[in-house]
C-alpha cells in the first residue's frame, strides 16, 4: 500500500506531524507500506534523516515540491492519506478534501476544522493529537482491513462530491446570503 502524506516540510509547518508519522511507522516495519511525503521546505533534509535512523529511509520517498496539475496524480497513486497534525493551528486541512475528492480515506488527527472533512469510521479515521501509539493502530486498521480502507474512501469521495462540489457550495452560500439581507432588511433603525 502507498501512504501519503502532503504538507510544508519547513519550521512555519512543523505542526503537520511527520515526526509523528514516521516514529509510528518505524513500529509497523513488518507491514508492506511505502510512504510518499509530498512538500518542500528547510526540514526536509532533517525528516529525511529521521526515517533513516528509524531504518525506514528506504520505504519513504520525498517527492518534493509537486505542481497544483500534478498533485491529483500522486492521491490517485495512494492507498490513503495521513493527516496527523499535532496542533490547533490545522484550521480546515484542506489536503483532507483533496484526498477524499480522489476517492482515498483519511487519517487525520482529531482536530475542530479538521473533523469537518473527516468523520472518524465514515470517511476517514480519527486520532488525538501527537497520540503516535493511536495513529499506529489507525494505519494498522487500514493496512489489514483493506475492505475498511475502499468503503471509507468510497465514503469519502461521496461526501466530497455532495457537500463540496460546487452546485451544493452556491446554493448553500446563496442561502446564506438570502438569510443575511432578510435578517438586514427586518431591522428596523432608529434615530
Amino acid at each position: 500500500p502507498v501512504l501519503l502524506f502532503v504538507g510544508g516540510l519547513d519550521t512555519a509547518h512543523s505542526f503537520k506531524g511527520l515526526p509523528q508519522l514516521l516514529e509510528a511507522l518505524e513500529a509497523l516495519v513488518e507491514f508492506d507500506w511505502q510512504l510518499v511525503v509530498v512538500g518542500e521546505g528547510s526540514l526536509k533534509e532533517t525528516y529525511r534523516a529521521l526515517a533513516q535512523s528509524k531504518g525506514i529511509d528506504a520505504r519513504v520517498t520525498f517527492a518534493g515540491s509537486v505542481s497544483h496539475d500534478d498533485l491529483p496524480r500522486y492521491y490517485r497513486l495512494a492507498d490513503f492519506h495521513l493527516f496527523p497534525s499535532t496542533k490547533r493551528a490545522e484550521a480546515f486541512g484542506l489536503v483532507a478534501l483533496e484526498a477524499a475528492s480522489s476517492g482515498i480515506p483519511t487519517i487525520a488527527s482529531d482536530l475542530p476544522g479538521v473533523r469537518t472533512l473527516v468523520q472518524d469510521g465514515d470517511t476517514g479515521l480519527l486520532v488525538p493529537p501527537g497520540d503516535v501509539d493511536a495513529l499506529k493502530r489507525a494505519i494498522m486498521v487500514f493496512l489489514e482491513q483493506v475492505d475498511v480502507r475502499e468503503r471509507l474512501g468510497m465514503s469519502a469521495r461521496m461526501n466530497a462530491q455532495k457537500k463540496y462540489a460546487w452546485d451544493p457550495l452556491i446554493d448553500r452560500l446563496e442561502a446564506t446570503y438570502r438569510s443575511v439581507l432578510g435578517q438586514q432588511s427586518s431591522r428596523t433603525y432608529r434615530r
